[in-house]
């Protein structure tokens, strides 16, 4: 794929060139060009093993590199034709590693494992622009993905991560909470690992996904929406901002009080206080209450 001795900032250059292209940042191209990272990270993903893979935003290759040499399937997706047409040529001598053309976010997940997600584990180095967003949609697949590593910035992480009370702590937190078993920061990553150079820092962070909820939930989608609702205004009291969703019903200013009661939070509580297990029993009294989600966002 490269000459010999060929550095990897140099290639990326080169193969750009050939292809007539530029990054484009608000498209977060910001492409790896630090091997003993892509090499970390491959291995983080396959751990010894040899699993099948599916890479988001391969790009040109640089992570698809070594994860092609460990893994017993790959199927690398990108959003742009160009670099899917260039990767394919690069692994056509590779008949384990497919490339796809298509968006993370739209693309259907299940027909690229063939049907069992459960059993592929997940590769990337994620647009900034989109990162969290696909996180989510990773997450909540279902059945969910194995073992998930994907390199994001350094506060994407953080929001992951994040506990009640702290800065970052918001619905992705949660979400995160409800569908991860474990959430590791496994390598730290410099600007200078990528070109064009980012202005942030970034994190590779391996997440294990639960295979059973942490707790008994009535209705996922309800608690699901009754997180995004909390923090929608999570300055506000909880019991405000449920009395006023638009997507939950038939809610008031009194059932919203009951079910915070019922659920043991505190009444003026804001989201930003209120931790996983608290709502989750949150959404089963609203559930038990006959509150449902009315529509989908």
């Amino acid at each position: 794929m490269a000459s010999d001795g060929e550095r990897p900032a140099t290639r990326t250059r080169r193969l750009l060139a050939e292809l007539g292209l530029r990054p484009r940042r608000e498209r977060g191209q910001n492409f790896l060009i630090d091997p003993t990272i892509a090499e970390r990270t491959a291995g983080l993903v396959c751990g010894g093993e040899r699993p099948r893979v599916l890479e988001i935003g391969a790009g040109l290759g640089s992570l698809t590199a070594p994860l092609a040499e460990w893994a017993e399937v790959v199927v690398a997706l990108e959003l742009q034709p160009e670099f899917a047409a260039a990767l394919g040529g690069l692994f056509a001598d590779q008949p384990h590693v497919t490339v796809v053309e298509g968006d993370a976010l739209k693309v259907d997940l299940r027909s690229l494992t063939s049907g069992c997600p459960g059993e592929w584990r997940v590769a990337g180095n994620l647009p900034y622009y989109a990162a969290s967003a696909i996180v989510l949609r990773l997450l909540e697949a279902t059945p969910s993905f194995g073992r998930i590593v994907v390199m994001v910035q350094r506060e994407v992480g953080e929001r992951l991560a994040a506990q009640p009370g702290d800065e970052q702590y918001g619905s992705l937190s949660v979400v995160a909470a409800y569908h991860l078993q474990s959430i590791e920061t496994a390598i730290r990553v410099p600007r200078g690992a990528f070109y064009p150079q980012p202005k942030v820092d970034s994190v590779v962070l391996v997440l294990e996904p639960r295979r059973e909820p942490p707790s008994h939930v009535r209705d996922e989608a309800l608690l699901l929406e009754v997180i995004r609702t909390g923090f929608g205004q999570r300055r506000k009291q909880l019991t405000n901002t449920l009395a006023r969703a638009e997507w939950l019903g038939p809610i008031d200013r009194s059932l919203a009080d009951a079910a915070l009661l019922a659920a043991g939070i505190p009444p003026k509580a804001r989201a930003e206080n209120v931790g996983l297990e608290e709502f989750i029993a949150l959404s089963n009294a609203l559930s038990e209450s006959g509150v449902r989600v009315l529509a989908s966002r």
